[in-house]
């Protein structure tokens, strides 16, 4: 898709240079017509480009993967520090507060045909966060939420929802959250699945938290 977004740019460029060139000799309908034609394929590859810029902010989605890391140390009451680890990325750490965390994603899929030529569902995580499981500090405590991704180009997430009639290729855009207990020293594994995130605990205390949650 970026290259054809690139071609389409500087195919449209050089149309748009003829007809300029085609006006300037008296040729008002052949240099209009070129005009037209590369104004419309280069916007079509900003377009593109656009969309690519953003797709790229996704992973693919093939089978079951492995998406995120999560390791908690505990610093005071109802305060965590938080190690992520995506693979590929850089570690990143964060303070939450709460008594859980809560890891949201944003999914993308295909219209059957799209997928034929090759394009797997995508996803990105969106954000981690504290929560509170009383309901009451949930609304006046210290809440915490960090973003994990950038938002880069054209959001065809946001676009789907909001234009799903002019998004004929895009069969289904959705949230998935998932929440589970800090505990202290707690290690978890999060993957994507087609349905959404699943947590796996990793180590003892985050196996012991959750048998008691």
């Amino acid at each position: 898709m970026l290259l054809l977004a690139i071609c389409s740019i500087i195919i449209g460029l050089a149309l748009i240079l003829r007809g300029v060139s085609r006006l300037k000799i008296r040729r008002g309908l052949s240099g209009s017509l070129y005009w037209s034609s590369g104004l419309g394929m280069a916007l079509s590859g900003l377009f593109l480009l656009a969309v690519t810029a953003n797709l790229y902010t996704y992973q693919r989605l093939t089978s079951e993967t492995d998406v995120a890391n999560i390791e908690i140390t505990q610093v005071a009451a109802k305060s965590f520090d938080i190690k992520v680890s995506e693979p590929g990325k850089q570690s990143v750490r964060v303070r939450l507060n709460g008594d859980e965390w809560q890891l949201d994603a944003r999914f993308l899929r295909w219209k059957s045909w799209a997928t034929i030529l090759g394009k797997e569902p995508m996803f990105r995580l969106e954000r981690l966060s504290g929560r509170y499981t009383d309901i009451d500090q949930e609304r006046e405590a210290n809440r915490t939420v960090y973003a994990l991704n950038s938002n880069l180009g054209l959001d065809l997430w946001k676009y789907g929802r909001n234009y799903a009639q002019w998004m004929p290729f895009i069969d289904a855009y959705f949230g998935s959250s998932v929440y589970v207990p800090l505990a202290p020293e707690a290690r978890y594994q999060v993957a994507a699945t087609h349905s959404g995130l699943i947590v796996r605990a990793q180590n003892i205390p985050a196996k012991e938290v959750l048998g008691e949650w």
